[in-house]
């Protein structure tokens, strides 16, 4: 049993993120290989962790979101 994030579905292989902080750890599987794909039955993101942030925070993380993970983008001008 293989598991990771599902990055790419191509016609002869998938792209599996091994590493939910760091996307380097990416694994190549050959189709061919697979029996099938399912998506987990835990959540990446524990339960109610958002509502454990103040209202900036969750300001901020929507904003982070928002901005396609970049901390660059200039909706965080200014910011610490």
């Amino acid at each position: 049993m293989l598991t990771g994030a599902l990055m790419h579905r191509k016609e002869d292989i998938v792209i599996l993120n091994k590493g939910l902080t760091d996307s380097s750890q990416r694994l190549d599987v050959d189709r061919k290989e697979l029996k099938s794909i399912e998506p987990s039955k835990f959540p990446l993101m524990r339960s109610q962790l958002f509502a454990q942030l103040s209202k900036k925070e969750g300001f901020d993380f929507v904003a982070y979101l928002l901005c396609g993970r970049d901390d660059t983008s200039t909706n965080f001008a200014g910011r610490p």
